[in-house]
């Protein structure tokens, strides 16, 4: 409801409020539903009670607006705590206040209570509720300003009536106050004291307009606020107490000795290697990695969401220090060389058992690569001990050593664009080999120092089905681990098998260092998987608890657009204070509720001359706008003198 469609039926009360008396005085002029004022001036006896504010409720009413100024202000700065302290960078749930999740093992439970959150609608409600009793709080005192002003300038020189609509009606003081028809009377010269109205009339418009804008001012404050999906984890939602033990033992009682002394059983593992590394590194989760980033497939994860957070759990490191490609041929060795040969092998397939083919991975496919080891996988396996007690871990800092890359298969090394990679970097050096078949292949090489070995992830999330990754910009400190040295043998073997199968490879063309060292991460992660989960047979098998996220809705608060609106609040405080000080000083007092007030007014009519205009009460005429007003206090009556010509019907014609 508006401050005019208040004040205009209070305007016509204020005149029928006599009607009883004025239709028994002038009943032949119309039917009794009609009121009509007289055509001459005339005084109509009516006794007036007294006026409603006493003295009491004049202090009263200045301490109302005080107290109300005081509310308003405090309110909005709760609110701006409200913003800044609960709401800002905090996620709140969406459909439910405790949601459901999913553990490791597939149940679904609820979010315990010490969790609960309250929902995103939740604060909405809030902050909607807190704006709309900081509006009452706004309109009580801002109308108390508005009426005020108006019969301060209605009893200092008066003013057409839709001057006074204008005032009271609009949110805000428009450019045309002050408004047409508020020029001093020319022939009301006993009333010296109202001239100078427009300066009057120029300072309230000053003051008011330092408080209409904070009417205006509830979307800035909720238009800071940006949602954002995010996630919420639940701490300690779970636990798993079978790190690494899927895979372990397939029907073998004894999965390391059968490593050492069955050549049949090792290709088990490899292929399960490269099965866990194509998983690991799909197209969606290949795209974001980098050389600081290490994965492992937990298998016991499988029914936790992505995005859950193990506390703690081991994973593989194999960190390429240094990479540069050999253009000189004494960098390698003859030693080296002899494991690109079809009867020697740098991986753990060679030699095979009777009546099989020999395996070099290196002579697979093209895009196969090794690092080439100083000392033959089968020679140190002849000293491994059966116990796995006696295998000590290791790892591996800042060595340096030759990495072999097949580029071209069945190929010629001097071709310009060599097969899947395209063109080779200037003087880079090639070497070819003959296998049984006498086919040939095309080798490059390249100087790497890397270290390797496992490091203790905390906060390692899930980022993909089974897939665990450390965190972006985690510190990873290296450690020694059981599984190292046997890891860094079979990565070869897994890689060979990874390249023939080609599903899931970076890119190549003209990626060719990008790819090698994606390629022997990925090797050596998925290698040391499995020899982890061997080794896991024979020991305890370690145990952590789990962060489980919940889907949750952020809130981000623009802090510029928050303290522009409390600048406002602001300001309107400091305009309701000068209103106080202003009254004080015009030495009038405030009238604490000017629509009662107006109901206690003496309407008695001054008719100028003998033209009538007829309006209708539902009518809004240019002949009514144009009615000129003026309000005087005499003793504790207050009185409103409407001068022109007016005549009022109600109901239509």
């Amino acid at each position: 409801m508006t401050l005019r469609s208040i004040s205009m039926p209070l305007l016509v009360s204020m005149m029928e409020i006599r009607s009883p008396l004025i239709n028994r005085k002038y009943r032949t002029l119309g039917d009794p539903p009609r009121v009509i004022w007289a055509q001459r001036k005339e005084q109509v006896d009516m006794n007036l009670p007294p006026t409603f504010e006493t003295a009491s409720s004049h202090s009263g009413a200045f301490w109302l607006v005080v107290l109300q100024l005081a509310a308003q202000t405090t309110l909005a700065t709760l609110i701006l705590v409200f913003f800044l302290v609960y709401v800002d960078q905090r996620a709140f749930n969406v459909t439910e206040r405790r949601p459901h999740y999913q553990l490791a093992n597939g149940t679904t439970v609820r979010v315990p209570q010490r969790d609960w959150v309250p929902l995103q609608s939740d604060i909405t409600t809030i902050i909607s509720g807190a704006f709309n009793l900081l509006g009452k709080l706004y309109s009580g005192w801002i109308a108390v300003i508005t009426w005020n002003y108006a019969f301060l300038l209605l009893e200092r020189n008066g003013m057409k009536l839709n001057a006074l609509s204008d005032m009271i009606s609009l949110p805000f003081i428009p450019a045309m106050f002050p408004p047409p028809g508020y020029e001093p009377d020319p022939a009301d010269a006993a009333h010296e004291n109202r001239r100078g109205g427009r300066s009057l009339a120029f300072g309230i418009l000053l003051i008011m307009l330092t408080a209409f804008p904070a009417s205006f001012s509830p979307p800035i404050a909720t238009g800071s606020i940006s949602w954002h999906a995010s996630t919420r984890n639940i701490s300690n939602a779970d636990i798993i107490t079978d790190i690494g033990s899927q895979g372990a033992n397939y029907h073998d009682g004894n999965p390391w000795g059968s490593w050492l002394v069955d050549p049949n059983f090792r290709p088990r593992y490899i292929q399960r290697a490269s099965a866990l590394s194509t998983h690991a590194w799909t197209s969606v989760t290949d795209a974001p990695d980098s050389p600081t980033t290490f994965k492992r497939v937990v298998p016991s994860v499988e029914s936790l969401p992505v995005g859950a957070s193990l506390n703690s759990i081991t994973i593989p490191i194999f960190d390429i220090e240094s990479f540069e490609w050999v253009t000189d041929s004494s960098d390698v060795t003859q030693a080296q060389l002899s494991y690109l040969s079809p009867s020697n092998s740098p991986g753990t397939l060679f030699p095979t058992a009777a009546g099989q083919n020999p395996t070099n991975p290196l002579l697979s496919s093209a895009g196969a690569l090794a690092l080439l080891p100083d000392v033959p996988y089968n020679t140190i396996s002849a000293t491994l001990s059966h116990d796995t007690s006696q295998q000590q871990p290791v790892m591996v800092q800042s060595k340096s050593t030759i990495a072999a890359v097949a580029v071209n298969y069945y190929g010629d090394c001097d071709a310009s664009t060599i097969a899947i990679f395209g063109r080779l970097p200037s003087n880079i050096l090639t070497t070819s080999v003959h296998d049984a078949t006498g086919y040939s292949m095309c080798f490059v090489f390249a100087k790497i120092t890397y270290s390797a070995g496992a490091a203790v992830c905390t906060g390692c999330e899930v980022v993909f089905p089974l897939v665990v990754q450390n965190p972006a910009g985690a510190k990873l400190s290296l450690q020694p681990d059981i599984a190292t040295t046997q890891a860094l043998y079979v990565m070869a073997d897994v890689i060979g098998t990874l390249t023939t199968s080609n599903v899931t490879l970076p890119a190549v063309w003209d990626n060719i260092e990008s790819y090698t060292k994606e390629i022997l991460v990925r090797g050596y992660s998925s290698a040391w998987t499995v020899m982890s989960e061997l080794f896991a047979f024979y020991s305890p098998l370690p145990s952590t608890y789990v962060d489980i996220p919940v889907n949750t809705s952020r809130a981000d608060v623009d802090h510029r657009r928050l303290w522009g609106w409390y600048a406002l609040q602001v300001l309107a405080f400091v305009g309701g204070l000068i209103f106080l000080m202003h009254i004080h000083m015009v030495e009038r007092y405030p009238i604490s509720n000017p629509l009662m007030h107006g109901l206690m007014l003496d309407v008695n009519m001054s008719v100028e001359n003998k033209t009538v205009a007829e309006m209708h009460l539902d009518t809004w005429t240019e002949d009514f706008k144009e009615t000129f007003i003026t309000w005087e206090r005499e003793s504790s009556i207050s009185v409103l003198a409407i001068k022109g010509p007016l005549k009022l019907v109600r109901g239509s014609k």
